[in-house]
Order: structure tokens, then sequence, then C-alpha cells
């Protein structure tokens, strides 16, 4: 098993997907809420349910009998599919069924901005450098058909054709930022007052509704830099997508929140399979397409 597999088996079952989920939007209302939370804190939402499903059953027609995988997903959290004799040659699954999910109302609309995100490593190299263990990133746009993609060491692309190069702005000046300010109240207040300094000196300010996709966004050159100071992005939210950003030569730098000293999480959310490490480990996170700029933002924040 190679990286070369990895991606072609990830890029199949994504696309396959993807296309279910639209051909079934057509006829359900997707966005409604299960009454019930996923392993990673949010609530989850009839299209979280079938997606995840989808894939799981993917997964174990391709591993189940001769090989080892654990998958970390949103929603049931830690899954071991597969041979436990195998664990030395083991792989694991982040998995992200669906980011965006705000954009998935309780309503049918058209073509709803959401994202599949899945990123593979090998259990032998878990490390305490965490996301640095991620061997392939992929991220599904569902409804527009997009997908990014990307080996470690070997770069990252949109649609296996067009190499991935973000952008070349230097400056706060002139840029354009995606910003995420998905809260109220008096957390809206204290968030803005420290992102004005740099929202009063770029051009555009962007967002897509999906945490993934906005930083897809840096990745392309789309947008200079993407800035959450939320404290609510979580590993499935950037497993994939991290490796994407370095992969097409920008910055990213994650603030760890909840991991109470425990400097390899990843282990112990595969090896371990703690779940709470799903929900309890938020993050802030900073991308940027060049040095200059990212640390021209970070100094400001």
């Amino acid at each position: 098993m190679n990286n070369k597999y990895l991606i072609s088996f990830g890029q199949s079952v994504l696309n396959k997907t993807a296309n279910s989920f639209v051909r079934l939007n057509q006829t359900n209302e997707l966005g409604f809420f299960e009454n019930k939370r996923g392993a990673g804190g949010d609530e989850t939402k009839k299209g979280d349910v079938l997606i995840e499903k989808s894939i799981l059953s993917e997964i174990k027609n391709e591993f189940g009998k001769n090989s080892y995988v654990v998958v970390a997903s949103e929603e049931l959290g830690v899954i071991e599919i597969g041979n436990k004799h195998k664990l030395k040659d083991g792989i694991f699954i982040i998995l992200d069924p669906l980011d965006g999910s705000n954009n998935l109302r309780p309503w049918k609309t058209p073509s709803p901005v959401l994202a599949i995100s899945m990123a593979f490593g090998y259990i032998k190299n878990l490390s305490n450098d965490n996301f640095d263990s991620i061997e392939v990133g992929l991220v599904k746009e569902i409804f527009h058909g997009e997908l990014f993609s990307a080996i470690k060491n070997q770069g990252a692309w949109l649609n296996n054709d067009y190499r991935l190069k973000s952008s070349k702005q230097t400056q706060i000046k002139g840029s354009i930022i995606g910003t995420s300010m998905d809260c109220t109240g008096t957390k809206f207040d204290i968030r803005l007052q420290k992102l004005l300094p740099i929202l009063r000196e770029k051009s555009c300010q962007r967002r897509l509704g999906s945490t993934i996709l906005d930083l897809a966004m840096v990745a392309t050159g789309n947008y200079d830099a993407y800035i959450s100071i939320n404290s609510r992005c979580r590993i499935h939210d950037l497993s994939a997508i991290s490796l994407i950003i370095k992969e097409a030569g920008a910055n990213i730098h994650f603030d760890v929140f909840g991991n109470d000293g425990n400097k390899n999480f990843l282990e112990s959310l595969i090896l371990k399979k703690d779940r709470s490490i799903l929900s309890k480990i938020t993050f802030d996170v900073l991308a940027a397409g060049t040095e200059e700029l990212f640390y021209s933002i970070n100094k400001l924040l």
C-alpha cells in the first residue's frame, strides 16, 4: 500500500459519494437535524449521516479483510476496520463527511457550498508533529465538482490537472482575506476588535461558510490569507487541508486548545481510540500564501 494507491482510492470514493449526494438532494431535504451530536460536538444533520455511512461502506469493502484501518470521523468517532494483526502496516483515515453544513438548510436549495474531507496516514509514522503524519489529503467540493488533493512532498492539485500555487501577495494592504466571524454577542465584539487592524487594511473580505473550502482558497491563491480565531476548528477540519496548503507553497499555523499538555493528540485519537479528542481539541488557524503576509498578520493578531 502506497500514497498513489491511497489517493486513487480516496478520489474514487469522494467522487462517487458526491455524485450520489447531488442526486439525493434533488428529491430529499438533507438539512434537517437528527436530534443528536456527533463525536466532533456539532449537531448532526441528515446529510452528515448519509455521507459518512456511504464512505465507511466503501472503506470496509476495500480494507475489510487483508488490511487494518482506523477511521476517525466527525460523527461516529473512532472505528476499527479489518485485521488487527496488520496493525504495524495499518493506515489511519481522518474523515469530515460534511463541512459547511450550516449551508445545508432545512429547506431545499439547489447547490449549497459543502465539502467532504479525507486525510490518510500510516499508523507506524504517527509522531509528535501530528498533522505532519498526514501523507495524503483530499477535499471534494460536492456541488461544484472541484477536487483538491495533495501527496506529501509531491505537490497539490486541483482536479488532477492544475498544480496549485498560493498567492504572491506580501502586504495586508490590497489583500483578499477570508475570515470566520461565526459567533454572536460579546464573543463577536472581542474577535472583531482583534481583527480590526487587519480588516481596515485589507482590500476584500471573504467567507464561503465552509472552513475547509475557505482554507482551500489559500492553496489556490484566490485568497491571500485566511484567519479563524473562533477556537472552533477541529482535527477533522484541518487534517487534509493543512497538507494541501503546505504543498501549494502556503504557510499555516495552529494555536491548539484543550490538549492538556498532550502533544501527540493524533496518537491518542488513532492508537488509544480516544474519541473525545475530536471534540475536546480545537484550533485557531492562520494561513497565508507568503511568509511576509503571514508574519504581518500574525504580528497584528
